[in-house]
């Protein structure tokens, strides 16, 4: 499990830094006309995912707390 300290080293700096700027450069293809409704929901999902990677400090900081900010979902929660 990722501790908050490791959310303060260089590399995750340039790490988030990246993740930004490839979340700018989806943002600005899916505003393009030319992309059909796979695409748009491709770039869509690249966008979520790493949103969820970029919140990793913010969960972090909840687990030391003893808290989760993510649901834990059982077989019983998954829809068939």
């Amino acid at each position: 499990m990722l501790k908050p300290e490791d959310f303060l080293t260089p590399t995750w700096k340039r790490l988030t830094q990246h993740l930004e700027e490839r979340i700018d450069y989806w943002r600005q293809e899916n505003d393009s006309p030319f992309h059909d409704q796979t695409k748009t929901a491709l770039m869509r999902g690249q966008i979520k995912a790493v949103k969820e990677i970029l919140a990793l400090p913010k969960s972090s900081a909840s687990h030391a707390d003893g808290q989760s900010n993510f649901p834990v979902e059982t077989p019983s929660d998954w829809q068939t």
